[in-house]
């Protein structure tokens, strides 16, 4: 649904798919009027946003949430974000979420996922969420030494 303070400067396109609207935005129609981009609501975000971000790592591969780009589903399905191959993780098994308190990961599979933490400490979610600190490892549903996916994360903190 569009903000009503920016519904005036949308105009609709004309290769939308019947029932899935789209919205063409005059982003100079917004400069000229002085109108905040910070005010439009990103994935969920209202007034308040988060000055965290998550840095993601597979191999060679890197995914970088914010504020901006804030979700990530990880699992075995095509599409998932973060594609793991591990044969005990689910289809969608988690989920990594920036919120305005922090950087979350949120545990939706059978088999659970494992945190180790930079200070050593392991974790392991089945079912639950955990706000993640710092830098650690993920596994999902395997232990962390016997994966085949294991991610690396790190979490950062910004000045906005």
């Amino acid at each position: 649904m569009l903000d009503s303070q920016f519904k005036e400067f949308c105009l609709p396109m004309p290769e939308s798919p019947v029932g899935m609207p789209s919205y063409s935005l005059d982003w100079r129609g917004l400069i000229e009027q002085n109108i905040s981009l910070s005010s439009l609501h990103t994935q969920g975000f209202s007034e308040e946003y988060s000055k965290h971000r998550v840095i993601l790592r597979q191999g060679i591969g890197r995914l970088e949430l914010n504020r901006l780009y804030a979700k990530a589903t990880i699992g075995r399905d095509p599409g998932c974000d973060i594609l793991i191959t591990d044969n005990f993780s689910s289809r969608i098994h988690a989920l990594i979420e920036v919120q305005p308190e922090g950087c979350v990961i949120i545990d939706k599979s059978a088999n659970g996922t494992n945190l180790e933490l930079k200070n050593g400490k392991t974790i392991h979610l089945q079912g639950e969420m955990h706000f993640l600190t710092e830098s650690g490892q993920l596994s999902f549903g395997a232990p962390i030494q016997e994966s085949e996916s294991v991610l690396e994360f790190q979490v950062i903190e910004t000045n906005l």
